[in-house]
């Protein structure tokens, strides 16, 4: 992760025109599967990559074959942007339509990737949704939105299949969609959903990225 095109690894905060923070490195993860330790680097995905040496490229794979054409990779070689603001404002808006005229259901929410395709066999579960209906099709219309825990104490806390921050990045990548350039290995059949993301607080954690 952090590696621009020049060939610098590179993670800048800015606000209000001055930079906060730059890190000049780049982040790696180790996979341990079945007794065999690998090192795989990260690559963040992005438009128009050229150059350099990769082992992760964009996008779902197919849960059966574990495999994943260049169409879809090309699909997904973004990151899905969401304020926890949006979606209050949106749940505000289901309880009470009528104190919110001219409402627009905004287009993070509207294009939210919560299922794969089925016909490229990806998982129905891809990001973190609450299915308001219990279909399992995320449907804004249908009351569907990000999942983000909107009622902790509910919850008891537990931070499973939620989205976390008061803005967050979420995006999903794997190992199949070329050869691994960057550790040579062969792949393995991987597929991550992640996600970044920052809290507007008072205190330091209001000057952190997670």
């Amino acid at each position: 992760m952090w590696w621009e095109h020049a060939g610098n690894a590179l993670y800048e905060i800015q606000k209000a025109q001055k930079t906060l923070f730059i890190c000049r490195f780049f982040v790696g993860c180790w996979v341990n599967a079945a007794g065999q330790l690998k090192w795989l680097r990260f690559i963040l995905p992005r438009t128009n990559l050229s150059g350099g040496a990769n082992d992760f490229w964009p996008g779902p794979l197919n849960m059966a074959t574990a495999d994943i054409d260049a169409a879809t990779c090309a699909e997904y070689d973004k990151f899905f942007r969401i304020k926890r603001t949006e979606v209050d404002d949106f749940v505000a808006y289901l309880s009470d339509q009528a104190s919110f005229p001219g409402y627009e259901i905004p287009n993070s929410i509207k294009n939210w990737p919560g299922n794969g395709d089925p016909a490229k066999g990806q998982t129905n579960n891809l990001a973190p949704f609450y299915d308001a209906d219990g279909d399992g099709k995320y449907n804004p219309n249908a009351g569907d939105y990000p999942k983000y825990d909107m009622n902790p104490a509910a919850s008891g806390g537990s931070c499973t299949d939620y989205l976390f921050g008061d803005e967050t990045l979420w995006w999903v990548f794997n190992d199949k969609g070329n050869i691994h350039t960057e550790s040579g290995a062969e792949a393995i059949g991987l597929e991550i959903h992640a996600q970044a993301f920052a809290f507007n607080t008072t205190d330091d954690i209001n000057n952190m990225t997670l």
